[in-house]
């Protein structure tokens, strides 16, 4: 993943180093006695050279210093994805911010700052105020209740009681945020700008790993005050995809409970920036009006040119709601869109015949039917490009590197008790010409993905028959 990176390992004095007495410094054996720089150490390495301190990861040698040069890969960089609803209305009593989704921690928990960005045009102060304490670490969210969030996650609670229980103006700046048994919690109402029916929040997330790399991501929310479902996508607003493969994006719905009854239909479209695939979307036989979208493996076609697609997907989401009484409530509508990018998939390079002794007197032949496209059935036109080469002198006279899923040399190039270095190459092929090699040589796919495997091939002392080679 780019350069590695360097930090100082040090190592501890009067210890034992070399506890099992075979030689070698283990990574391990230094583990189990602690790492700190002491003259004692200093010695040993200055005594002992050539010793190799060798773990199942590292290996590495002394010198006469105690520090050692430890390469690790560098750093990830983070990358944040929040979900969330992106409708809420008077009824809701609380809302969840998830950024579990957020890769490149490297292993440890992210460093996380929790913001509200671009409050809507007349919101009052306090309501600013009492949003921005619940995306604290913990908040106090009601009389002798505390909140504090999970990693990644916050969740803000709402009220249509505490507003008046703890101060006669909830929503006025005025009211205070420091009286002890007043709950940082508002209702709905009081968070749209007056006269308002609806305003949206902007939240942002930063997060840094424990390389120093930082991220941010943000996701607004519009709070409504007619009757109007929350609306979710499971792994929220982007994901990576491959064609070859069946996906599912699902969509979770909350009816609201503003509506005592209620009908609930859903669409889902998609705009594609590949006509090849939005051809496929517009005659795919999916259920669209579910949901849960299921898209079965090879429902849409990789991109022509090898590079990634990327499909907005949109569930849209009409509520018809009605009263205690049967009267009808405005209908709501909700969307919420989906970022699908259809990566190509690398190809899979197989030598069928595997590692094998063959006969100096028979032409040998060698088959890469195994290898595959996972983007493509495998009743489907070929969809791969094959490069054989062999870098050993004995295969100067072979004229390769050779082409094809399968090749043969003649048994007159062959030398007994010889070992032939056979190395493949797969490419996908985007289009109808070959790809060229470069300087007699089988190319390295540059922009084009490809994979490469190898086998060694030895031939039999002359006249000898040797054994078939496996099946596989």
């Amino acid at each position: 993943r780019g350069a590695a990176r360097q930090v100082p390992l040090t190592l501890d004095s009067g210890l034992q180093f070399d506890t099992n007495g075979d030689g070698v410094v283990s990574g391990d054996e230094l583990n189990a006695q602690g790492l700190y720089t002491t003259a004692a150490v200093t010695s040993y390495i200055a005594a002992n050279p050539s010793k190799l301190i060798s773990s199942p990861r590292l290996s590495y040698a002394f010198d006469a210093s105690a520090s050692l040069p430890l390469q690790l890969p560098p750093y990830s960089t983070p990358t944040v994805v929040i979900n969330a609803p992106v409708v809420i209305d008077d009824c809701t009593a609380s809302m969840l911010l998830d950024a579990q989704a957020s890769t490149g921690a490297d292993g440890r928990r992210f460093a996380e700052t929790w913001t509200l960005v671009n409050p809507p045009a007349g919101a009052t102060t306090k309501a600013v105020q009492v949003l921005t304490r619940m995306l604290a670490a913990n908040y106090v969210a009601g009389p002798s209740t505390q909140v504090t969030h999970a990693p990644l996650t916050r969740m803000l609670y709402f009220s249509n009681t505490n507003g008046s229980s703890c101060c006669t103006d909830a929503g006025s700046d005025a009211c205070s945020l420091t009286q002890a048994a007043c709950p940082l919690t508002l209702q709905m109402s009081q968070l749209r700008p007056a006269g308002s029916s609806s305003a949206k929040y902007t939240f942002q997330l930063t997060v840094q790993n424990w390389g120093g790399k930082t991220a941010s991501g943000v996701v607004t929310v519009e709070l409504r005050d007619s009757a109007t479902p929350r609306l979710t996508v499971v792994g929220g607003p982007a994901r990576s995809e491959s064609v070859g493969q069946a996906m599912a994006v699902i969509g979770q719905l909350q009816a609201s409970s503003c509506a005592k009854t209620f009908v609930v239909t859903a669409a889902w479209v998609a705009a594609c920036d590949s006509p090849l695939v939005q051809a496929a979307w517009n005659n795919a036989t999916i259920d669209k009006a579910n949901l849960k979208l299921a898209l079965p493996a090879y429902t849409l076609p990789p991109s022509p040119a090898g590079l990634p697609v990327v499909c907005l997907l949109t569930l849209t989401v009409r509520q018809n709601g009605y009263t205690d009484g049967g009267v009808p409530l405005p209908v709501a509508v909700v969307a919420y869109n989906v970022s699908l990018a259809l990566v190509p998939a690398v190809p899979v390079a197989v030598i069928d015949q595997g590692n094998f002794l063959a006969s100096a007197d028979l032409p040998l032949v060698l088959s890469a039917t195994g290898s595959r496209d996972p983007d493509v059935r495998a009743s489907a036109a070929a969809s791969l490009w094959y490069c054989w080469s062999c870098a050993a002198p004995a295969c100067a006279n072979w004229s390769w590197p050779a082409t094809g899923p399968s090749v043969s040399v003649p048994a007159a190039l062959l030398q007994p008790s010889t070992t032939y270095p056979i190395q493949l190459v797969v490419i996908k092929n985007y289009s109808a010409v070959p790809q060229p090699m470069v300087g007699g040589a089988c190319p390295g796919g540059g922009s084009w993905l490809s994979s490469n495997t190898s086998v060694t091939v030895t031939t039999a002392v002359a006249g000898l028959e040797p054994p078939l080679p496996p099946l596989r």
